[in-house]
């Protein structure tokens, strides 16, 4: 399992308002699917992902399900988002990153964390 802390980049071109708005229009929709849909739409291509789910770690506690998207439809994934958040999370490898983390840098914006299946051990 590896993780880096990547720090902001500093602009490099002109940046698509069309996406960016639409990112920013999709928080706190009515749709809950919107902002991952809007984060799978706008990153799908480029970064190779197929689904996206948005979790929230709040004040130690487990993490909830904020938004989910994939491009099958979705129809399973919040329910499978909702039991990872209930009972699988704490076999995750990455809760070791979460749990752990320092205060963040003001020049670190975020996290990524890769994992193979065969670091899973729970086989849950």
């Amino acid at each position: 399992m590896r993780y880096w802390h990547l720090d902001r980049a500093a602009p490099s071109g002109p940046i698509d308002l069309s996406q960016v708005t639409g990112l920013v229009a999709a928080i706190g929709q009515a749709d809950a699917s919107s902002f991952a849909t809007e984060v799978l739409n706008t990153l799908g291509a480029a970064a190779r992902i197929s689904q996206c789910t948005i979790f929230a770690y709040e004040f130690g506690n487990r993490p909830r399900t904020v938004s989910v998207a994939d491009h099958r439809g979705g129809r399973f994934l919040r329910d499978v988002a909702d039991v990872y958040s209930k009972l699988y999370y704490v076999l995750d490898g990455n809760q070791g990153i979460v749990s752990s983390a320092q205060p963040a840098r003001s020049s670190a914006s975020m996290v990524i964390h890769q994992q193979g299946s065969d670091e899973i051990v729970h086989e849950g």
